[in-house]
């Protein structure tokens, strides 16, 4: 992933190839949203005017740079976590052995399709945190890429939600589906909140009328 250009990734994308899918897109946004908020970051570094958060800015910058990594890994692990699932989807099913063990290969793929959007779902939450927190003591010359970044967060967690969803829908275990279902949720929520806040905020700010 972070070998590729943007247009290898969007003609893999565009292609049949399952993979890279979604999960991967969610991710690739969430990364550009840590990015910018990193540029802005470095904008506001140095200035007199800003120096008094100065520290707190900097280890925003510092954080949205490890999220900018992290994002792009997840990306790749969104598309290993599914090679075993699509092998299982394609296993026998003649005979009730055949079928059990189909059975719980399946629901092993699924819980680790799961896992990983679900992480990505955990990660933007924070990095929609860390927009609100900039939006208010960043350069506001760049105040609006604050503003690009929260979009950005908002869509790439709802895109990363339906990527845990789909596979929780076809688990076997509801006990199980039900807990990773409602850990997104509450997350997804907390995430939205945020990135909402924070683009209310800049939209106030920047509307002239």
């Amino acid at each position: 992933m972070k070998k590729q250009t943007i247009d290898s990734f969007l003609t893999q994308l565009a292609s049949s190839s399952p993979t890279p899918g979604g999960g991967g897109a969610a991710s690739l946004c969430a990364s550009m949203g840590a990015s910018l908020l990193s540029m802005v970051c470095n904008l506001t570094i140095g200035k007199p005017k800003y120096a008094e958060n100065e520290e707190e800015v900097k280890t925003i910058r510092n954080l949205s740079l490890d999220l900018k990594e992290r994002f792009l890994e997840l990306a790749k692990e969104d598309e290993i976590a599914f090679a075993p699932l699509a092998k299982a989807y394609s296993l026998p099913a003649s005979t009730n052995e055949e079928k059990a063990y189909k059975e719980k290969v399946m629901e092993e793929g699924l819980i680790s399709a799961a896992s990983v959007p679900l992480e990505v779902v955990e990660q933007i939450a924070f990095a929609a945190g860390l927009a609100r927190k900039l939006s208010p003591i960043c350069s506001r010359l760049a105040v609006s890429d604050v503003g690009v970044a929260a979009s950005f967060f908002r869509a790439a967690i709802n895109s990363a939600a339906l990527n845990v969803y789909i596979n929780t829908k076809m688990m076997k275990n509801e006990e199980a589906a039900r807990a990773l279902n409602e850990r997104c949720e509450t997350l997804v929520s907390r995430g939205v909140m945020l990135a909402e806040e924070t683009e209310q905020e800049i939209k106030a700010l920047l509307k002239k009328y």
